[in-house]
C-alpha cells in the first residue's frame, strides 16, 4: 500500500509541475495591461530640386536632331514619421488558439481642431527591437483629405498614440456576405497619450521624446511644450517575466522529482539473496493501474 501511494504522488506531482510549465507564460503575458506610449513626432523634409537640363536626340530613320530643354521644378516630399518606445511584451496563444500581439493606435487632428477632430490614421504592430517607426503614409493622410505636401508652412498637426493589445478571430458570417473575413478584438487598452504637435516647415524637424498624459500649452512660436506624465507604468521585473517562470518551473519540477526518488528508494528496499535459500516473498513494484 505504501508503495502506491508513493507512486501516484510521483505521478501527480510530475503532471502538476508540466502542466505548470505549460500554462505559466500564457497567464503571465495574459495578465498584461499596457502603458501608455512614449513617442516622438519628426517632420522629415526630403523636398529637392530638379536642376536645368537639356536633351537632344536623332531620329534614326532622317537624321534630323531634336533638343529638348526642361526647366527644372521643385519637388516637394515630406513625411511624418514617429518613433515609439517598446514596452516588454511577448505575444502569445490562448486556450482558442488566437494569438494575442501588441499594437499601436495612431490618431491626428489640426491643431486647432475641436477633440471630434481625431481620426485614426495606421495601425502597426510593435517592433522587435527597442523603438517601433511609424512612417505615417500619405496615401492615408489623402483618404482623409489631407496632403502634407500641399499644407502651408506654419500648418500645424496633433498626433497622439495608443497601446493596445489584441487578436483577431473569424467574422461570423451573415446573409449577404461576399467572403469569410477576421474582426479584431481588443484584449487591454492603455489610453491615449497626450499630443505630440508638429509645425509644417521648410526643413526637418522633431519633437522630444515625451509621454503627456494633457495637451500640452502652446509657445508663442507655435510649438507644443510636452509635460510629463503621472501615468503608472506596470511592473517591469524579472518575476512579471514568462522566461523566469518558466526556469523556476523547470528548477521546481526537478527538485520535486528528486526528492520524491528519494523516499522511494527508502521505503522500497531490494530484497536479499544468499547461496542457500530462496526468497519466495519477493514482492514487485506495483503499476500504477494496480493502484487504482
Amino acid at each position: 500500500m505504501r508503495k502506491c501511494t508513493v507512486l501516484v504522488l510521483v505521478t501527480v506531482l510530475v503532471a502538476s509541475s508540466l502542466l505548470a510549465l505549460t500554462v505559466a507564460p500564457a497567464i503571465a503575458q495574459a495578465g498584461f495591461k499596457p502603458s501608455v506610449p512614449q513617442f516622438t513626432v519628426k517632420l522629415i523634409d526630403n523636398s529637392h530640386d530638379i536642376p536645368p537640363s537639356t536633351t537632344t536626340s536623332t531620329n534614326p530613320y532622317t537624321g534630323e536632331e531634336t533638343t529638348d530643354t526642361n526647366s527644372g521644378r521643385h519637388v516637394v516630399d515630406k513625411n511624418i514619421e514617429i518613433t515609439i518606445k517598446n514596452q516588454p511584451f511577448t505575444p502569445y496563444k490562448d486556450a482558442d488558439g488566437y494569438e494575442h500581439t501588441l499594437v499601436y493606435q495612431v490618431e491626428f487632428k489640426g491643431r486647432f481642431e475641436d477633440e471630434q477632430g481625431w481620426k485614426l490614421v495606421t495601425t502597426t504592430g510593435q517592433s522587435d527591437s527597442q523603438y517601433t517607426t511609424i512612417t505615417v503614409p500619405q496615401y492615408n493622410l489623402r483618404m482623409l483629405n489631407v496632403d502634407i505636401n500641399s499644407l502651408p508652412t506654419g500648418s500645424q498637426l496633433d498626433f497622439r498614440v495608443n497601446a493596445i493589445t489584441r487578436y483577431d478571430k473569424p467574422r461570423p458570417f451573415t446573409d449577404g456576405d461576399m467572403f469569410f473575413g477576421y474582426e479584431s478584438v481588443v484584449d487591454t487598452s492603455s489610453g491615449w497619450s497626450g499630443v505630440q504637435t508638429i509645425t509644417i516647415s521648410d526643413k526637418s524637424q522633431s519633437s522630444p521624446l515625451s509621454q503627456t498624459t494633457t495637451l500640452p500649452p502652446v509657445n508663442s512660436d507655435g510649438n507644443s511644450q510636452p509635460q510629463p506624465a503621472n501615468q503608472t507604468q506596470p511592473p517591469n521585473s524579472i518575476f512579471s517575466n514568462p522566461l523566469f517562470t518558466l526556469v523556476v518551473g523547470v528548477l521546481l519540477g526537478g527538485i520535486i522529482v528528486a526528492v520524491v526518488l528519494v523516499v522511494l528508494r527508502r521505503h522500497i528496499k531490494t530484497p536479499t539473496y544468499n547461496s542457500t535459500q530462496t526468497n519466495t516473498n519477493t514482492e514487485p513494484l506495483p503499476k500504477l493501474a494496480d493502484c487504482v
